[in-house]
């Protein structure tokens, strides 16, 4: 992938009537990589989106297109391909006519050939003549991506394009536009508030919460060196503990003094200790409920300790859950190697990477 810049938003601002929707959004993103936009529900995502499309004016900044100032082309003059959550195909047209559709300018014979060319690249030869109406949505949705690759678009914009399908299709259809995406060498943005799709899909990922950048960074990064609390807690399972402190010696809960920083740490950092072993680090705790996820149990367990009342989620592999005797209402110790715990300050910003 290459590190030429292809998009670059620069200090985007944009509110609707007294909502601030973007605050200050800057970005740039490189030739060829595919970035997601993720955030909860009313973060602005879809905005920025449409900002970058050219669907939205923005109240404020730019957007640049290589070294060019696109801020006022227009959707057209800009020459990006956006597919849509809602497919948007045309009811009254057929699969052909469809993906045909923005190849105005094309011969008979060149749109013959682009649109065989596209449906082979989604995988929907041999449906030419199909309505939208005789489509199942992931098929759909193919047809739509094939009609905003036809036009040979400079970017591909996607805006929540897989959240009206099934699960198992969803799955197939992400692995089918990553694959697309990387044979074409096509720079690709997509909004998503699911956090799976973005992991498994991004070069990088731009976390948004309430109109502003929270980390832009690989998925890698995203979840084992979140920068907020806001990030690790909307990546993915984290547990949080108060007034606990860190030390040579492993994590403990404070009894006489207060504690302004909070401690994190994943599911599957914990470690169960066997009978046998004796550490310093050992946390007790009592099993309160048990969940098995195929790969894994994800295990509620309340710390026993008289002076704290806070309960924690931990994953443990079948075969250390059986070994350890791990049911409710066992009471067993298991660690957290510092290594693996994340420190963030009282304004929420983490203070180290790692421990």
């Amino acid at each position: 992938m290459s590190t030429n810049k292809t998009l670059s938003v620069k200090n985007i601002n944009k509110s609707f009537g007294d909502n601030h929707v973007l605050k200050d959004i800057s970005l740039d993103i490189n030739d060829g990589e595919f970035v997601t936009i993720l955030g909860p529900s009313g973060c602005g995502k879809t905005t920025l989106l449409r900002v970058i499309a050219g669907l939205e004016k923005s109240d404020g900044g730019a957007v640049y297109f290589g070294d060019r100032n696109i801020t006022k082309d227009s959707i057209s003059k800009r020459g990006f391909g956006i597919v849509f959550q809602s497919y948007a195909l045309f009811p009254n047209l057929n699969v052909f006519q469809n993906v045909a559709y923005g190849m105005k300018k094309a011969s008979k014979e060149e749109k013959q050939k682009r649109v065989r060319k596209m449906l082979d690249l989604v995988g929907l030869n041999g449906i030419e003549k199909k309505m939208p109406a005789e489509l199942s949505g992931g098929m759909q949705q193919r047809v739509a991506l094939a009609r905003a690759l036809a036009v040979k678009p400079k970017l591909l914009l996607l805006d929540e394009p897989l959240s009206a399908l099934d699960a198992k299709v969803r799955v197939k259809l992400r692995e089918e536009i990553c694959r697309i995406q990387k044979e074409l060498g096509l720079t690709t943005i997509m909004v998503t508030h699911d956090q799976e799709e973005a992991l498994t899909m991004a070069d990088r990922i731009v976390v948004i919460n309430k109109g502003e950048i929270m980390q832009y960074d690989t998925p890698q990064n995203l979840y084992n060196k979140p920068k907020n609390l806001f990030v690790a807690d909307f990546v993915g399972h984290m547990n949080f503990l108060e007034n606990w402190m860190i030390s040579d010696s492993g994590i403990s809960h404070s009894k006489d003094e207060v504690i302004t920083s909070t401690l994190a740490f994943r599911p599957e950092a914990a470690e169960v200790l066997f009978d046998s072993v004796e550490t310093v680090d050992a946390i007790k705790g009592q099993v309160e409920y048990m969940e098995f996820r195929g790969s894994f149990y994800r295990t509620q367990v309340k710390i026993f300790d008289s002076s704290v009342n806070h309960t924690v989620e931990l994953d443990f592999q079948p075969k250390y859950a059986i070994k350890s005797g791990l049911e409710p209402g066992k009471i067993f110790d298991f660690r957290i190697p510092t290594k693996k715990v994340h420190v963030f300050n009282e304004n929420g910003t983490a203070i180290a990477d790692e421990v």
